[in-house]
């Protein structure tokens, strides 16, 4: 079942690009105006290594780097509920994403990679995207409760027979 329909984080790559970046001495912050509601990510920048002993979760253990005037992130820690992109394409707790952000004039370029050998014969490149910057503020977005999930189809109507 896709846990965006009841609410939860779609998970990297697929939350995409962020709407804001925040930028201080030692992390960035990306914030996502998401449909299933408002969501950050706190990305160390100052030499940290990965976080241990934390459990899995949606938006996974992120720590970042400079390689020249592109920011690379590193993430790893999901839990095994979100999708790869909204076609159902999962992964493992074994999933780990790149992604670079590249400044140019005044857009942003994205782009994401997913490696799960377990699941991927090869390392997934999601489809670069250029983002334009904008002064536009996100807003905190509405709860996520309009779901009728009492009448969404999961997978038990498989094990009934006919």
């Amino acid at each position: 079942t896709d846990t965006v329909l009841q609410c939860q984080p779609p998970g990297v790559p697929r939350i995409g690009p962020p709407g804001k970046i925040i930028q201080s001495a030692r992390e960035v912050v990306f914030l996502y105006d998401d449909v299933n509601g408002s969501f950050f990510r706190i990305i160390p920048t100052d030499g940290r290594a990965h976080r241990k002993g934390l459990p899995p979760s949606y938006l996974g253990d992120a720590i970042g780097r400079w390689d020249g005037d592109t920011l690379v992130v590193e993430t790893i820690n999901f839990n095994e509920e979100t999708w790869l992109i909204d076609n159902g394409a999962f992964h493992t707790k074994d999933l780990k994403v790149v992604e670079r952000l590249r400044r140019v004039g005044d857009t942003i370029e994205y782009q994401a990679v997913a490696q799960d050998p377990a699941v991927l014969a090869e390392p997934w490149t999601m489809r670069p995207r250029t983002l334009r910057l904008t002064d536009r503020e996100l807003e905190e977005s509405a709860r996520c409760d309009d779901r009728d999930l009492d009448h969404i189809i999961d997978g038990s109507h498989h094990d009934n027979p006919r």
